[in-house]
């Protein structure tokens, strides 16, 4: 029977007394609801969850294969190999290097590296997997594919910013929108 509602965090802080604490901030809380001007964060729509969990579950995916190239680039440095930043180079090194026999490699690291590798594979099988989702839920909504149309905005970028702005109906104008961005004059 309560109407729960979100208030943005740096508008709770003011209102803060003392040490930090559940307590206090509870209390907290209490008295930034009751302002008269308190700003609210508007709800999230179950799209726009659903949207947001698809872009959540790929960067991890995506932060996932980024830490075993740096894995593999790291034990393979400590014998000497040294391997380009870039995954494409990795990718094209690595075969090379587990084909050498002459590059003085241990069959346990040159079967961990092969590991590693095909673990980069499979999670290049699941990024793929969530862009074809990103791409069914474009194609399904309509205020995706209107901001797709600005030139430099594509899928992902599209459906990023309606699953964290929604309707843009919080924001003042463009100006807003573009400072909660983060974008700046600069």
């Amino acid at each position: 029977g309560h109407n729960a509602k979100i208030i943005s965090p740096q508008f709770v802080k003011p209102f803060v007394k003392g040490q930090k604490n559940d307590g206090n901030d509870a209390e907290a809380i209490a008295i930034a609801l009751q302002q008269p001007t308190m700003r609210v964060v508007p709800p999230r729509s179950e799209e726009q969850q659903d949207m947001q969990s698809l872009h959540r579950a790929r960067q991890r995916v995506v932060n996932h294969r980024t830490a075993t190239v740096c894995q593999i680039r790291g034990l393979l440095l400590e014998r000497g190999i040294v391997i380009g930043a870039s995954i494409t180079r990795l990718r094209r090194a690595v075969p090379e290097i587990l084909e050498d026999a002459e590059n003085g490699l241990s069959h346990s690291l040159r079967a961990s590296v092969h590991e590693l590798y095909a673990l980069i594979a499979y999670l290049d099988d699941r990024i793929k997997y969530f862009d074809r989702q990103i791409q069914i839920v474009f194609r399904q909504s309509s205020d995706c594919q209107r901001i797709a149309s600005i030139p430099g905005v594509g899928p992902k970028t599209a459906t990023a910013i309606v699953a964290a702005a929604g309707n843009g109906a919080e924001f003042y104008n463009g100006r807003h929108f573009a400072a909660w961005l983060g974008l700046v004059p600069r």
